[in-house]
């Protein structure tokens, strides 16, 4: 039955290194082209790409995902810019078909994962001879899956979260028509659930930017290796991975919100192949299961922009604090260029950044300093990492991975700071 099918696909990242017959190539699209298309103009053209040294320049000239090149087959799927674009009608169409493929490319036994980040268009469409009049959708990989690392079938919503009759119902305790602000902590916990399907625990290659490697420097020079440790919020499992990795701590504890979550990183951890314990608690976003003033260090990397009450996850961070404890706290800066821009997109946009963890917000470092404050903390080290973007300089100047403790610091895209609990107040800044 169809609905098996739907079901039972998947997202396939890793493949056999087996070649996609010529034969089943031409099944795929003749399957591709029976898909609903505006006013039948069928209009949709593919792209099969199965050189290798084109997928390399896809990944390193145009910037598409790093395990495109791992497919054996790559298939651009592309539509005219112009023609029947009223509505997107030519996306719609392009992605009727892509729907059809994947289906097909399933019944044939092939695995297929459906990218977006298939490289910056301009470049791609150099790189591939593509013309300025269509409009490039989407890439497809395709090739024999490698069942031994195949992902397990992925929660879903409720379909009573989704229907509506007649009108639109809100639901308020729903993801849909809420603003960000809005979202309460079950939102926030279901919307993360789900996201960290957009990657895979196969995925072993931890710190994959010069940031978070900055960061991770950063820890290594203030951390104690026998000290208690708790990370806030880990999702991926980036953090204490890497941590553990170069040999800062034998064990980590790890604060979460859902079991989703938990079985990832434990299988990320279980391919990465390397010495070291997890140990998770599970608990709602602002309540970590507890007693207080249990850890010697508290770890939050990037995190706090995430929660929309920043006060209370920054208390129950202090609570579970010990006296005399570190703090290891960074996140997104407002005074920054990426401030800035997220300001302006809000204020004139009404648009807000939000990835697979939820809403991403800039903070103000004197909201940091109020909280440092009123709980009796003392800022021990102040640092900013990241001064430029990579597409403004920041790649030939050297400073996306810069690091500085000077008055550069106030402009920099992440502020890294060492908080010490009931310490005695800084009189700086």
């Amino acid at each position: 039955m169809i609905i098996d099918t739907i079901k039972n696909r998947r997202t396939v990242r890793f493949f056999l290194k087996k070649k996609v017959e010529r034969e089943k190539i031409y099944q795929l699209i003749e399957a591709a082209q029976w898909a609903p298309s505006a006013c039948n103009k069928q209009l949709w053209e593919f792209i099969i790409v199965e050189s290798d040294v084109i997928k390399n320049e896809l990944v390193s000239k145009a910037g598409a995902v790093s395990f495109l090149k791992s497919a054996p087959l790559v298939i651009y799927v592309i539509y005219p810019e112009k023609v029947t674009s009223e509505n997107h009608a030519n996306i719609q169409s392009a992605s009727a078909s892509i729907q059809n493929l994947l289906l097909q490319a399933y019944e044939l036994d092939l695995g297929t994962a459906w990218i977006n980040q298939c490289g910056d268009r301009a470049e791609v469409q150099k790189i591939l001879n593509v013309p300025d009049s269509f409009v490039i959708v989407a890439a497809i990989l395709v090739g024999y899956p490698d069942t031994e690392r195949e992902p397990p079938p992925p929660k879903r919503r409720k379909i009573d979260e989704l229907i509506h009759f007649n009108v639109y119902e809100k639901k308020p305790d729903k993801i849909g028509h809420q603003d960000w602000l809005t979202w309460d902590n079950a939102i926030l916990q279901d919307y993360r659930s789900n996201g960290i399907r957009a990657t895979s625990p196969f995925e072993v290659t931890l710190s994959n930017t010069v940031e978070i490697q900055k960061e991770i420097d950063l820890v290594g020079k203030f951390m104690n290796k026998d000290a208690s440790v708790l990370d806030i919020l880990s999702f991926d499992g980036t953090y204490p991975l890497e941590i553990i990795k170069r040999k800062y701590l034998n064990e980590i504890y790890v604060y979460e919100t859902s079991e989703e979550i938990r079985e990832f990183i434990l299988k990320r951890k279980e391919n990465s192949m390397f010495n070291g314990k997890i140990n998770f608690l599970l608990g709602d976003l602002y309540s970590i299961p507890v007693e207080d003033e249990s850890f010697g260090v508290v770890t939050c990397f990037q995190k706090i922009n995430r929660a929309p009450d920043s006060r209370i996850l920054f208390r129950e961070m202090i609570r579970v604090l010990k006296k005399e404890g570190l703090l290891f706290l960074s996140f997104l800066q407002y005074n920054s260029l990426y401030g800035i821009n997220s300001y302006i997109r809000q204020k004139f946009k009404n648009e807000i950044f939000i990835n697979n963890e939820g809403p991403l917000m800039p903070l103000k470092m004197s909201f940091i300093r109020k909280m440092c404050y009123e709980n009796k903390l003392n800022i021990v080290s102040d640092f900013g990492i990241k001064l430029l973007p990579r597409k403004l300089f920041g790649e030939q100047l050297r400073l996306t991975g810069y690091v500085s403790d000077s008055f550069l610091r106030y402009f920099c895209f992440i502020r890294f700071l060492v908080i010490k609990k009931q310490g005695k107040m800084n009189a700086e800044d």
